[in-house]
This record gives C-alpha cells, structure tokens and sequence, in this order.
C-alpha cells in the first residue's frame, strides 16, 4: 500500500489544499473527498531479484508534478518541461533506478486532464449546444463560460489551440466536486429536434414551443440603386426563386452560408429545396458587390450587410409594404423578419433550460447586441413607427382599432393562435407571461391603461372572426391579470384584410394579440354589435381617450 497526494486545486479540495497523504492501492484510486487523481509519494521498486531499493520523491517534487499536471489541464503548452529543482532538493535522476521507470505511474498522474475526471452523478457528462455559428464560435464560447461562472458551475479550463481548431473545441468544465462537464459547441444548425441556436420565421411556421427569442432580424432584398423595383411581394420572390423571371431579366442572388438558405426556403418555398440555377455568393459582401454590378440583379441578405444597394419594401398578404426597420421588425411586421432563438427540445437538460435564460437576459443580451438587430426585450414602439409604406387596397382598418392604438405604444412580442382557436398554447402563454412581467417593471406610466386588441384573419364570416377575436383578447388580458398587470381594455377587432386573404398561409400572421399601453385612461368601448354574417353590423362605440381620472 502506497501512499499518495490529491491533485485537484487547494480551492477546490481540503485534502488537496493540506497535501493530505493518502493510502493509493493501484492507479485508479481516486481521492475520496473530490474523486481527482491521485499523485504517489513513496512506491516499492525492485532493485534486483535478490534485493530490494526504496526511492521517495519528497514534497517539494510533489508539488512541482502537480502543477506540470495543472499547466496540461489549461492547454497552455504542448508539453511540459520541468523546472530547476530548488537548493537541496533531491532530483529523481538521484533516487530512481535507469532500467525500470516506476515514476511513469505518477507522471500520468500528475498531467491527467478532465477527461480523465468522472462525470457528474445522474447527469449527462456532456451537452451540446448547436448553431453557435450563428453568432460566431468565439463569442458563443465567451457567452457559455459567462454562463458557467454565473450559474457556479465551476472552472471552464479552455482546450488548447492545436486541440480545438481555433477556438471551436469542447470547454471543459471542472465541478466543484471534481467531476467533469463538457461543453460541446457546433457551429451548424441541427435538426429541429436538437437543442441549439437556430432561425426561425413565422412565415415558415417553424417556431416551436420550446424556442426562448434571443433577438430579431430579417432578409433584405437588395437592387441596384438603378433597378426601377420599388418593392416586391412574396409571390414574385417565390417566382424568381423558382427561376421564373417578372418582365425584366432578372437574376436572383443568394447566400451561400446553409443556415440562411434553409431560412429562405422555409420562408418562400415552404421547405422546398432552392433551385440549383440561383446564383449563390460565399458571403454578403461579394453578393452585394455582384448586385451593383448588375441593373438587373435582386438579391437577400442579411439586413446588416445591405452595404450601398438600395432595399425594396416588401408586400404581406395584405397588400401592404413594409421596410425592414427596428420597429417593423421589433413587431414582427416586415414579413422576412425572423427570430434568433435558442431551442430547447422536450426534455431538455435544466442546464441547457438555465443556459436560454440566461442568454435571453441582460448580461448576455448586451454582448449578443452585434448579431442581432433588435433585442429580445419588450420594448414599447409608437404607432406611427409600425405603419406600412403603403396599406394594401384590401385593407379595411376597424374604426375602434385605429381609436385604440393610434394615441397608444405597442409593446413588442407575439401573442399568435392556431386557426379557429382562442384558447392560448404553451408557447402564447408563456409569451404573455413574458409581456407581463415587463409590464409589471414600469412600462406602463402613472395614470397609463394597458389595451389589449385582438385580430382573427380565420375561415368564417366577418361577424364569426370578431367573435373569435373578442375571446382571443379576453384570453389574454385574463392572463396579464392573473400576474397582476391592470388591464383597462379588451377589444376584439376581426380581420384587418378583407376575407379572401385568410386563405393565403401569411394569413397565420393576422391571427394574433397585441398589447399596447397608453399614457393616458381609457375607457373600454361599448360591445360590438354584429348584425348579420354579411359584414354588416350595428352601431359601434369608439372609446373614449382620454377618460375621466376615476376611469370606468
């Protein structure tokens, strides 16, 4: 029996930090308190058959093993080189014998590194974060150890440069209790079922339940400053991408980076593969480049990288155009906004669950700022900021929604529901949950009132979708009162857009909530009265703004 030291850190083991001898039987023995390895200071050698040599390694080297041990854990060199033995100290040439090696066994030791280190008990060893790419694998790493050391999870020990391809390997962590935990970033996107960072595009129906919004921005569609485009609707982007030209020889540009082509194909060709006669750029910069260089030319991009080429306001299935602004995308307006969310499957790790919150709060949100256009954080917009370039001629505005909103902010984030339904899934509730909290912190002013509209773009007559409306805003507002936000209006509107457009699947985006604050009371409006399902209807009682201080 051998007697051995821990090697773990002195902060993060007593025995370690005493130097503690303890009893060693073979090389898998670990220390009892933290599970770190552990390093020999006496061990039997066999001089000769006939005899026997003791060696011992004192203290001092002890010490200088561990700490050869420490510097291999870190990555910070390829290998170690011993130092100088101090004045007195005894060198292993001295004691150890040349033909057997018995320092071997405590050399390993000394430089195992955490992957060497049990994991954690009931715990997966390993997590796997996809889509970092998405924001870059530098940044992402430097938000994951943020992370780490928020939570306490213990000491990130970063792999070395030759290890991790610049950057892109595994963090590993070193838990207070010795165990490992390793972190594993993948710069593409997975499958939809994998945890990760990810795109995601209402107008592709691909957001899920478990997606915590990170950030919002959008696909521009760029021309040359020459191009007589002024705008463009969805179905003529579907066109070109599917290779049919409008009545110029357009070309049609793309980028070659997957993550936005898979987003583009979700967005105009429901998934669709993108046709291989589309001209693809390694990056925004050479598309934009190729798109001045060509009259003719329509590309997307990023809204970052518009460069100096000139941006087409885009049509909804209203009719309506829209431009690619802080505020239209912040209302999810502009229909080629998407969402930068992180995606956490059913079941997924509470570490991972820890992690999309936070990332989603304000520490990781201000350096997330760079990536994304617009943050994750409610904010209030006035309603001239979230007006379309022009309003589509199907469009028919409801007198008492126009009352409402237009002396009113709009306070970002989407409150959306399943055709017909005015029952509030998972995902909507936990927005509206979200909304409130917000509103909770001092959104609203003194003296303000919080108007909860709603609109139904669903198959059904006019009087049918107000009806459905009026339930969807009710919904809500129950909610918002429920954690204790004051709610002073309920309004269900209808349909914005006259009812041939709720065929269309954009329509989806007119089946939602919204939830505006005014500065000043309001009153809520007398019921509507609907009087035939033709689209006539009774007298309508706009509300009244400002009201009396004592309300109604």
């Amino acid at each position: 029996m051998s007697r051995a030291v821990c090697t773990n850190l002195p902060a993060a083991c007593s025995k370690a930090a005493a130097r503690t001898p303890l009893p060693m039987s073979g090389p898998e023995d670990r220390c009892p308190e933290c599970g770190a390895a552990l390093l020999p200071i006496d061990a039997a050698v066999s001089a000769s058959p006939a005899g026997a040599a003791r060696w011992i390694v004192p203290a001092s080297g002890v010490a200088l093993a561990a700490l050869a041990g420490l510097l291999m854990w870190r990555g910070h060199e390829s290998r170690t080189v011993p130092p100088a033995p101090g004045p007195g100290a005894v060198t292993a040439e001295a004691v150890v014998p040349a033909a057997p090696a018995p320092v071997t066994p405590a050399v390993t030791q000394a430089a195992a590194t955490l992957e060497s280190h049990p994991p954690g008990a009931g715990q997966p060893a390993v997590l796997t974060l996809s889509g970092a790419g998405l924001i870059g694998l530098p940044q992402a790493a430097a938000l994951v150890e943020g992370f780490v050391k928020a939570e306490g999870l213990g000491e990130v020990l970063r792999p070395s440069a030759e290890a991790s391809g610049a950057g892109a390997g595994p963090l590993l962590v070193r838990q207070p209790s010795g165990a490992r935990l390793e972190l594993r970033l993948a710069a593409a996107e997975a499958g939809p079922e994998a945890a990760g960072l990810r795109r995601v595009s209402l107008l592709g129906g691909d957001v899920a339940t478990g997606d915590v919004t990170l950030g919002l921005d959008a696909l521009a569609v760029v021309v040359h400053p020459e191009s007589p485009l002024q705008s463009i609707t969805l179905a003529q982007l579907r066109q070109r991408l599917g290779g049919r030209k409008g009545r110029g020889p357009e070309s049609m540009h793309l980028p070659a980076e997957a993550s936005l082509q898979a987003l583009v194909a979700r967005q105009l060709l429901d998934g669709a593969a993108l046709p291989e006669g589309v001209a693809r750029h390694a990056d925004a910069a050479a598309l934009v480049a190729a798109v001045l260089a060509d009259p003719a030319a329509i590309g997307l991009v990023p809204l970052s990288a518009v460069g100096s080429a000139r941006v087409l306001a885009v049509a909804d299935a209203t009719g309506s155009t829209w431009l690619p602004t802080p505020e239209t995308l912040a209302a999810e307006r502009y229909p080629l906004t998407h969402r930068l969310v992180i995606r956490l499957p059913e079941g997924a790790d509470s570490r991972l669950q820890r992690l999309a919150q936070y990332l989603a709060g304000p520490t990781a949100q201000s350096r997330l700022a760079a990536q994304v256009r617009v943050p994750a954080a409610p904010l209030l917009v006035e309603s001239e900021r979230i007006e379309p370039v022009e309003i589509g001629a199907a469009v028919k505005m409801p007198r008492d929604y126009a009352a409402l909103t237009r002396p009113a902010r709009l306070l970002t984030g989407r409150i959306d529901f399943g055709s017909g339904e005015d029952a509030l899934d998972e995902a909507a509730r936990a927005e509206v949950a979200r909304l409130g909290r917000a509103l909770s912190g001092g959104q609203v002013p003194p003296g303000g009132s919080v108007i909860v509209v709603a609109l139904a773009n669903d198959p059904g007559s006019f009087c049918a979708n107000r009806a459905l409306s009026e339930r969807r805003a009710t919904q809500v507002a129950q909610v918002l009162r429920d954690a204790g936000v004051p709610v002073a209006v309920v309004r269900g509107v209808g349909r914005l857009a006259a009812a041939g457009a709720a065929a269309s699947p954009a329509a989806s985006l007119e089946r939602r909530a919204e939830i505006w604050v005014s500065d000043t009371p309001v009153r809520q409006p007398a019921p509507f009265r609907c009087v035939s399902g033709t689209g006539a209807s009774g007298p309508e009682s706009a509300p009244v703004a400002p009201a009396a201080a004592s309300g109604a």
